[in-house]
């Protein structure tokens, strides 16, 4: 299954001209707007997605995207659960959360094949320095305790956006990334 990934910036090739190399889904990481994403209006595919810290308005209804943050949804046999926004680095922020908040909202959700989110996982891809970019704990907690065969993020810029770490793959996208899924295991 091949997906397409949005995050924290418009891409640089038109949405129009991405959407009409037809993808299986389409799963937006957060940080974006609802105007530069119009065009998903017209994908009668599914889309998925998590808010980032710094989304402003609620824009999944108007395009019909399905907010993943501590739900589960299938998608042609592939299981998706996800987690919204950042680690609170500052006290007013709609989807900011902290630990033992973001703890409970991963306690209740299974292991899944594919894992979305805004933040990376502490420790991984995150800049633990800066408190605006430091990763949560919790969802390492997750990763390790219901390890998803793909987790995939954005929110920070590593050097190397893709690694592996205990045989999960887990990918950092700004802008724009077609990505191929893994199949079901879980």
């Amino acid at each position: 299954m091949r997906a397409l990934v949005l995050a924290e910036r418009q891409p640089d090739i038109p949405l129009s001209e991405l959407l009409a190399e037809k993808p299986d889904v389409v799963l937006c990481l957060g940080d974006l707007d609802g105007r530069s994403l119009r065009a998903l209006r017209n994908f009668g595919g599914p889309k998925l997605g998590v808010y980032g810290d710094r989304c402003r308005a609620a824009y999944f209804d108007t395009l019909q995207i399905a907010d993943l943050h501590g739900q589960v949804w299938d998608v042609g046999g592939i299981s998706f659960s996800g987690l919204e926004g950042a680690p609170r680095y500052k006290t007013v922020g709609d989807h900011l959360h902290g630990e033992e908040e973001a703890a409970a909202t991963l306690a209740e959700l299974p292991r899944t094949d594919v894992f979305i989110a805004h933040a990376p996982p502490f420790g991984i891809n995150d800049e633990p320095a800066t408190l605006a970019r430091r990763g949560y704990r919790a969802l390492r907690a997750h990763l390790e305790a219901k390890p998803p065969a793909m987790l995939l993020h954005s929110h920070t810029e590593p050097a190397v956006p893709v690694v592996s770490v205990g045989g999960i793959e887990v990918r950092c996208v700004s802008g724009h990334a077609w990505v191929e899924l893994p199949a079901a295991t879980a």
